[in-house]
């Protein structure tokens, strides 16, 4: 089962076991079934690659880009998502 699939994550479940050379010997029991979620799959960005170009002396805590990314796990701790700001040494 694909949990981002699914509409709720609870189902109820009834089962019936009844005796082969007796069906009027039996017995339901209701079974509780919660689908978890894994973190299956990886965020995304609205664009594969994000270009820009800062001037110089921005003041510090200036914003100079806005971007998001949305991830399908949003149940739980695979929700959260950490941005890194990083860079190619050479480019600079």
């Amino acid at each position: 089962m694909d949990r981002e699939a699914l509409e709720k994550s609870e189902f109820i479940l009834e089962l019936q076991a009844e005796q082969r050379d007796n069906p009027l010997k039996a017995a339901t029991s209701k079974v509780k079934v919660i689908v978890d979620d894994i973190n299956d799959n990886w965020p995304m960005f609205d664009m594969a690659e994000y270009n820009m170009t800062v001037v110089e002396h921005v003041p510090n805590g200036e914003v100079i880009m806005k971007f998001e990314a949305v991830d399908k796990d949003q149940v739980g701790h695979h929700f959260a998502l950490c941005f890194k700001v990083g860079y190619n040494m050479f480019s600079f």
